[in-house]
């Protein structure tokens, strides 16, 4: 399964105020469909054309050139019908959740990127008018002319207070890491080197205290770090995107902004699939060789089989034959109905082409 590339609420807060920056009041010149079924936006702004590509969970503005299908046909095709030459309003997160709202004067155009992702386009009544994906949410189905429901949301911490932390976490399952990740969608590894660093048992729910430490050095690096570059850490399944320096993580990349970060996963990971992509062919090519080598082999031992028998044939019934080329060589025979009766094993003859077909019990 090919990597996944994971955003944080608060690296997509700071996505949105690059995106902002960079595409606000610009026009959708046109949209198309990559090879992966990524979306191609060129957009029209002041400083030139932009390109930002819309993945399934994630989305980046990139300089480099994404191949687009020759043909964009459903979702892509309508998306660029509707939104041709439509001028960018706003790009607003919505609350805090892992979801950006593109506004146009008619429409929004509503990226989610959590899970496996989706796009819908609606009216300004929040009615969809296309979704790349049907999916189920509060026991209704997300679908053309439905109407579109966010999923519930959550708080951020810098909006938190400690004694509705407290309630949460104590009603919550897990240590401290693994209900503060749930509750805040952080990576486990932020939480983890603060009760490292604070000398807190992430075990013990009960140490109310320890647990005032821990929310107050959590905000203090949210709000510390929010405006910082974005870091990109490698795991063997995923790429995750954050803003704080994680000091226990390897092989630690920093980025002067979010796009740019997700910009260099993403081609890490077409690189990985045309790679992939290669050597699956190469081994279906090698398979196909040795299927091939392995039905002439097949062949040639039928083959074998057939010329034994034949030669155990001609052995055991080699003195009626020898007889018969005998006969031939003396006796010049105008009519073959005679050897016929002689030779019963004869069943044709050709003396002009001199050949003969015998048939033996």
């Amino acid at each position: 399964m090919p990597k996944q590339i994971e955003l944080t609420n608060l690296a997509i807060k700071k996505l949105c105020k690059e995106l902002n920056k960079e595409l606000k009041a610009g026009f959708i010149n046109k949209i198309q469909e990559t090879e992966n079924n990524w979306l191609k936006i060129k957009i029209h702004t002041k400083a030139g054309t932009k390109q930002l590509i819309a993945a399934d969970s994630f989305l980046f503005l990139s300089d480099y050139s994404f191949p687009a299908k020759m043909q964009t046909t459903g979702f892509g095709a309508l998306l660029n019908k509707k939104l041709y030459n439509k001028k960018i309003l706003k790009i607003e997160q919505y609350n805090t959740e892992r979801i950006l709202l593109f506004e146009f004067e008619n429409f929004l155009l509503i990226m989610e990127l959590f899970a496996k992702g989706n796009i819908a386009l609606c009216n300004k009544q929040y009615e969809i008018i296309a979704i790349k994906r049907k999916i189920k949410r509060n026991s209704q189905i997300l679908k053309p002319k439905a109407k579109y429901l966010f999923p519930e949301g959550r708080k951020e911490i810098n909006n938190e207070n400690f004694e509705d932390f407290y309630k949460s976490i104590k009603a919550a399952k897990g240590n401290i890491v693994q209900r503060t990740v749930k509750k805040y969608n952080l990576f486990p590894l932020v939480a983890e080197e603060i009760c490292q660093e604070l000398g807190i048992d992430k075990n013990n729910i009960e140490d109310k205290e320890k647990l005032k430490e821990f929310f107050d050095k959590l905000k203090e690096r949210f709000s510390k770090e929010i405006r910082g570059e974005a870091y990109l850490l490698e795991l063997k399944n995923k790429f995750v995107i954050s803003l704080f320096r994680i000091k226990s993580a390897e092989n630690l990349l920093r980025f002067e902004t979010i796009s740019k970060a997700i910009e260099f996963a993403a081609t890490k990971i077409i690189s990985e699939r045309t790679t992939k992509s290669i050597e699956e062919k190469k081994l279906e090519s090698i398979k196909a060789s040795i299927l091939k080598v392995k039905r002439k082999i097949e062949e040639l031992e039928k083959s074998a089989e057939l010329n034994k028998r034949k030669a155990e044939t001609i052995y055991n019934h080699y003195v009626e034959i020898a007889k018969f080329l005998e006969f031939l060589k003396k006796r010049k025979i105008k009519e073959n109905s005679v050897m016929y009766k002689k030779f019963p094993f004869l069943k044709k003859i050709d003396l002009k082409d001199k050949k003969a077909v015998f048939e033996f019990d």
